[in-house]
């Protein structure tokens, strides 16, 4: 554990190596202790060892904001329980668990700003491939909105 006030003072050089060395100490073991370092800085770091935290310093340098657990894995900054996650791979990754109930079966991706809810009772597969219930449908005159089509000249040879 280190904490340092960060100001070196003018001495003699076995004296100034010593305030140095502190100085690294205190950046290298993120200013840890068990109390807030006694100079603060914004964005400054503390391994809070009283209440096992990883601490940040607001941008405004007026308060502590808290980051993680120190004694947990990644700091704790996980997924909340529950959390499903898109993977491009057969096995889930290690600390997660495959989905393995069909319903998820032939389904697409879908993007939802409302409330939550299934994607109906067609399949994906079904609905995208030639045999879905679009195929063989041509259009009419009638269903095809007022549109004109223009072309530049330049570039038709002569």
């Amino acid at each position: 554990m280190s904490q340092h006030d960060y100001s070196l003072a003018d001495q003699t050089g076995a004296s100034f190596r010593s305030d140095l060395n502190g100085v690294l100490g205190a950046i290298v073991t993120q200013n840890s202790g068990a109390t807030e370092p006694s100079t603060m800085f914004a964005f400054q770091q503390w391994a809070d060892t009283t209440a096992g935290l990883a601490k940040i310093r607001n941008a405004a340098n007026t308060a502590w904001v808290t980051i993680g657990k120190l004694a947990s894995v990644g700091l704790d900054l996980g997924f909340a329980a529950g959390t499903r996650m898109l993977f491009q791979q057969t096995a889930a990754p290690t600390g997660w668990t495959k989905e393995t109930n069909a319903i998820y079966n032939d389904a697409a991706l879908r993007f939802q700003t409302g409330t939550v809810a299934t994607g109906g009772a067609n399949g994906f597969i079904a609905k995208m491939n030639a045999a879905g219930a679009t195929a063989g449908f041509t259009l009419t005159t009638a269903e095809i909105p007022s549109h004109t089509h223009t072309t530049d000249s330049q570039s038709v040879p002569a």
